[in-house]
């Protein structure tokens, strides 16, 4: 049960301190904390995690109450660069660069190991 988003318009560094928190836990618990978290990284990780719910729910026939969040992975997507203007349209500041993300999101059921001897 997995959900990719891509070219978030979100830095990456920014969405792995959001995300770091939700490995382990159970998905109503880590849906029901994201909606009273305050920054930027929050929609993109709370679309793909409800899509990632529906994709369990729909394609596997599993429960909601019995997911987990295994996996949280969050990649460097595309870069957009643009001069950065000084005075009298000089571009002598160097280049912005607007970083984007790419997420993906995995869910396990709790108890159900994939062939691991541990």
């Amino acid at each position: 049960m997995k959900s990719f988003v891509k070219n978030v318009r979100v830095s990456p560094r920014k969405m792995r301190i959001l995300a770091k928190d939700l490995v382990g836990k159970p998905v109503v618990e880590v849906m029901a904390g994201l909606k009273f978290v305050n920054r930027s990284a929050r929609p993109p990780i709370l679309s793909a995690l409800e899509s990632a719910l529906a994709n369990a729910t729909n394609n596997g026939k599993v429960g909601t109450e019995t997911l987990i969040v295994k996996n949280v992975i969050i990649n460097e997507g595309m870069k957009m660069k643009r001069a950065a203007k000084g005075r009298n349209a000089r571009t002598d500041r160097g280049t912005v660069v607007k970083r984007t993300s790419h997420l993906k999101i995995v869910l396990e059921e709790k108890g159900v190991s994939n062939g691991t001897k541990n």
